[in-house]
């Protein structure tokens, strides 16, 4: 992924937190970029601002805590501090 080369500031949101909604909030994070992650499910943001991810995918967990200690991802129950958002639910694979 690039980004411009001035290297502003960049924000997004990723609205669900499943499967899909952490792998992008967690590798946008991982590129500098400001995330808020808003999970519809309390018991998953309870995990994961608990430090447990529960999908398995090589990386993730890693890449998720990490931005998270860094500031750059922060996960939420509400919409409070949403910026133009990635919207991440009901994802059917076939």
């Amino acid at each position: 992924m690039c980004f411009l080369a001035e290297r502003r500031s960049l924000k997004a949101s990723v609205i669900g937190l499943g499967y899909l909604g952490s792998c992008i909030a967690a590798m946008l994070a991982d590129r500098g970029v400001d995330v808020v992650g808003v999970g519809t499910d309390p018991q998953l943001v309870e995990e994961l601002n608990n430090g447990h991810c529960r999908f398995h995918e090589t990386g993730l967990a890693e890449m998720f805590f990490r931005n998270t200690a860094a500031g750059r991802l922060s996960v939420r129950p509400d919409y409070t501090g949403v910026v133009g958002a990635i919207l991440c639910r009901n994802v059917v694979w076939q």
